[in-house]
């Protein structure tokens, strides 16, 4: 992956533009942890709504385990907890908005490994609770929750490919507004380095 990342870091500096290694601020464990809460804190909400309008019950009859353990956990928290992740991702969303201050773009990849076998994510998993559910989510798309915690547009281009053929995106993220930066970069990257309009062949091994 960081090859390919080096490669399109490359390539941009090949067609103009100016390459910098740079990274917003940003403490992980807090993230992870206070994410967690917005995630959970609105996951009842929108059950118990959808089960009062469809009369079916909040279950494993109904919902995934680790589903069933965040609402559980959503449930659990106090109003406080909300206020207190609102907080946080209020100081995030400004530190970031401060990083895009001096780069126009920060380039990554979109997922720090090549695509998983179906069934690696399982979300029907017992043993996990809430924390447990959120950190290994967060562990395979660590750099993508960011920009939904800043609302910050950001785009992911199948730039690279593992060697079996299968994609490798590489997410660019812009300043707020900037959707058409990010456009008309892609639209040069394509044209500089189009990638293939087919899906890779389906592979016979078993998984």
């Amino acid at each position: 992956m960081s090859a390919g990342l080096q490669d399109i870091a490359k390539l941009c500096a090949e067609l103009g533009h100016r390459v910098k290694e740079a990274a917003p601020p940003l403490d992980w464990e807090q993230f992870v942890l206070n994410s967690m809460v917005y995630w959970t804190a609105n996951l009842p909400v929108w059950i118990d709504q959808i089960a009062a309008a469809t009369g079916r019950p909040v279950d494993h009859t109904t919902l995934e385990a680790t589903t069933l353990a965040c609402y559980h956990h959503g449930k659990s928290l106090k109003a406080t907890d909300l206020l207190q992740a609102m907080a946080y991702t209020n100081g995030v969303t400004r530190s970031t908005a401060a990083f895009f201050q001096k780069y126009d773009l920060l380039l990554s990849p979109t997922l720090p490994v090549p695509p998983l076998p179906l069934g690696s994510l399982n979300s029907n998993d017992a043993t996990l609770g809430a924390e447990g559910w959120t950190r290994k989510v967060f562990l395979f798309t660590p750099l993508t929750p960011l920009f939904n915690m800043t609302g910050q547009p950001a785009i992911s281009l199948p730039l690279a490919r593992t060697a079996h053929g299968l994609p490798l995106g590489m997410q660019f993220a812009a300043r707020y507004g900037e959707e058409a930066t990010l456009l008309r970069l892609a639209a040069q990257l394509e044209q500089a380095r189009p990638w293939p309009k087919v899906a890779p062949m389906a592979s016979s091994r078993a998984n």
